[in-house]
């Protein structure tokens, strides 16, 4: 073993030597001011649009306007409710059918560490939707 550290002993220098960050580089003309990030300066109209398309709410600063949210009958999709372990297995089959499984969480918040989860959406094609509803009443 030590034969091996002695062989890889130039090469050890080497990647710590490559490793290692330069702190004492003289870099004229440089303001690391110039380059802090300004939330304002990105909340651009296109961003802006961009993210309410997207729904990237937590994104978004300001009032965010009223959106009413579609049922799924008013989408033309019929989604099947799972509440039961023998629904919930009649389901692992297309788990293998179909080559794409789309899930969506459902949670009581949007913060992560202290949300719970409370649902889970399935879409394997637009005839086979399933909500598996874990604690609503």
């Amino acid at each position: 073993m030590l034969d091996k550290l002695k062989e890889g002993r130039e090469i050890a220098f080497l990647s710590k030597k490559l490793a290692t960050i330069a702190l004492d580089v003289d870099v004229p003309n440089f303001r690391i001011e110039d380059y802090r990030f300004v939330p304002a300066n990105f909340q651009t109209p296109q961003v802006m649009e961009f993210f309410q398309l997207y729904e990237f709410y937590s994104l978004i600063t300001g009032k965010l306007p009223e959106k009413k949210l579609k049922k799924w009958e008013e989408l033309g999709r019929k989604v099947t409710l799972i509440t039961q372990d023998s629904q919930l297995e009649s389901l692992l089959p297309l788990f293998t059918t179909f080559k794409t499984v789309y899930f969506d969480t459902e949670t009581t918040g949007l913060v992560v560490q202290q949300a719970e989860l409370v649902g889970i959406s399935l879409l394997f094609d637009e005839s086979h939707l399933y909500y598996l509803n874990l604690k609503h009443a």
